[in-house]
C-alpha cells in the first residue's frame, strides 16, 4: 500500500471520529437508558457520605426524574423486571417524604394526566377489558407482579374504582406508596390505549 493513501485515510478517520465524539457529547443529556438511570441512582451523593443541601438533593432528583421520564414504556418495564436487588425501592427509602412526593409528582403525574383524560371517555366495559388485560400482563412479569401484589394488599377495591372511572380521584387521594404501586398499571394502561 502506498504511503500517499495512508495519510489521507488516517486524516479522514480522525475527522470522522472527532465528529462522532462531538455529537455523542452534545446529545448525552438528550438520551436515556435504564443503565443511565441506575447509574444516577447509584451515584447519589448522600449514598456516598456527602451531605448535600436540600436544594442540591432536589436538583439531583430532578435530574433522575428527567432521565427516567425519557425512557419509553418498554425500557421502564425492563427496569421493573430486572430490578431484582430492589435498587430503586431502596433509593426511594433514602428519600424524605417531601422528596418522594416531589419525585412522584414529576415522574408519575406527567405520565398519567393524558391517561386520566382519555380514561373518562371510555365505556365501563372498555375500561374493564383494559384493566383485565393490564393486570394479566403485569402478573406475568416479576416487577409488575410485585407492584400488583402490594396494590391488592393496600386496597382490594382499587380495580373496581378504576373501572368505575375514578382513576383521577383514586390517584389524587392515594398515598405515595399506592401511587408508586399504581405506576406500572398506569404505564401498562397507557401502553395498551396507545395501541388502540
Amino acid at each position: 500500500m502506498r504511503p500517499s493513501i495512508l495519510i489521507p485515510t488516517f486524516i479522514a478517520l480522525v475527522v470522522i471520529w472527532t465528529g462522532v465524539a462531538v455529537v455523542m457529547s452534545s446529545t448525552e443529556d438528550s438520551v436515556s437508558s435504564p443503565e443511565k438511570v441506575y447509574d444516577i441512582v447509584r451515584e447519589a451523593p448522600w449514598k456516598h457520605g456527602k451531605k448535600p443541601s436540600q436544594a442540591e438533593r432536589t436538583a439531583y432528583l430532578d435530574k433522575l426524574a428527567k432521565f427516567y421520564t425519557m425512557l419509553d414504556m418498554e425500557q421502564r418495564r425492563t427496569m421493573r423486571d430486572e430490578d431484582s436487588t430492589g435498587e430503586m425501592a431502596l433509593f426511594m427509602l433514602d428519600l424524605t417524604e417531601s422528596e418522594r412526593k416531589h419525585y412522584l409528582s414529576v415522574i408519575i403525574e406527567s405520565q398519567v394526566q393524558p391517561l386520566m383524560k382519555a380514561w373518562s371517555l371510555l365505556s365501563k366495559e372498555e375500561r374493564q377489558k383494559l384493566i383485565g388485560g393490564s393486570r394479566a400482563s403485569l402478573r406475568r412479569n416479576a416487577g409488575g407482579a410485585a407492584s400488583m401484589e402490594q396494590l391488592n394488599e393496600a386496597d382490594n377495591k382499587v380495580f373496581e374504582k378504576l373501572v368505575e372511572g375514578n382513576i383521577a380521584d383514586y390517584y389524587k387521594n392515594g398515598t405515595d406508596s399506592q401511587k408508586l404501586n399504581l405506576a406500572p398499571l398506569m404505564e401498562e394502561l397507557q401502553n395498551r390505549m396507545g395501541r388502540r
